[in-house]
C-alpha cells in the first residue's frame, strides 16, 4: 500500500466558503469575491483587516465550523481514485491538535474515506510546520496549496502543488522552482487522474 499526504483546506475542503459563511453571520454583511487568485480570504474577499479583539471573536466563531466544511469540488472522487489505486490517505492539517476530531468529523460526514488525520500546528513563523512530519513519513506524494507548506521539505516522494496562482505571495514562480515542487494542477482530481 503507498501512501499519500494531503493537505485539508484548499486541497480537499473549501476554506473560502466556510471563512464567508462566518464572516456574514458575525458581521451580518455580505462578502463577495473580488480577487479570486488570492490565497487569503481577507484579500479573497477584499475586506480589510481585522482588530486584535475582531480576529479573535472570529477565530472561536470560525472554529465551530471545522466539523461541517463543504468539500471542494471534484475532491470525493479523488479520494474513491486513490483508494481504488490503493493509496493509505493521511490528511496533515496546520490545525491545533484539539481540533483534529472536528476534522475526523469533517471528513466523515462528506463520505471522504480518510486512513488518519493528524495536527501540525504552526509553532513558529517562517518554519514549516509539515516538515518535521513529512520527513518521517516519506510519502509517494505530497498535496498542498500553500507553497510554503514544501519550504526545506527533505522527501524523496513527489510535490504537487494545487495553484490558484496566488498573486498575494511574493516570488511565487520562484519558489515553485526552489522548492522542486514536481507538478502544479489547478484541483487534486487533475492530479489523481494524471496517476
Amino acid at each position: 500500500m503507498k501512501l499519500c499526504v494531503l493537505d485539508a483546506d484548499g486541497v480537499l475542503l473549501n476554506y473560502h466558503q466556510a471563512f464567508k459563511e462566518t464572516y456574514e453571520k458575525m458581521f451580518e454583511r455580505q462578502c463577495h469575491v473580488v480577487s479570486p487568485t488570492s490565497y487569503l480570504s481577507l484579500k479573497y474577499f477584499g475586506l480589510p483587516d481585522f482588530s486584535e479583539e475582531e480576529m479573535t471573536k472570529f477565530k472561536k466563531e470560525f472554529i465551530q465550523q471545522w466539523n461541517s466544511m463543504m468539500a471542494l469540488e471534484g475532491a470525493n472522487e479523488a479520494i474513491s481514485i486513490l483508494k481504488e489505486k490503493n493509496y493509505k490517505i493521511i490528511v496533515l492539517t496546520a490545525i491545533p491538535e484539539e481540533h483534529v476530531q472536528a476534522r475526523e468529523e469533517n471528513f466523515k460526514k462528506l463520505k471522504m474515506n480518510i486512513d488518519a488525520v493528524i495536527a501540525s500546528p504552526v509553532k513558529k513563523k517562517d518554519v514549516n510546520p509539515k516538515k518535521e512530519y513529512l520527513d518521517v513519513l516519506q510519502p509517494h506524494f505530497f498535496v498542498d496549496d500553500y507553497i510554503e507548506n514544501f519550504k526545506q521539505l527533505s522527501m524523496n516522494g513527489k510535490k504537487v502543488l494545487i495553484q490558484k496562482n496566488h498573486h498575494d505571495i511574493d516570488d511565487y514562480q520562484q519558489k515553485i522552482k526552489k522548492y522542486e515542487i514536481n507538478h502544479v494542477h489547478g484541483n487534486l482530481l487533475d492530479y489523481v487522474r494524471s496517476l
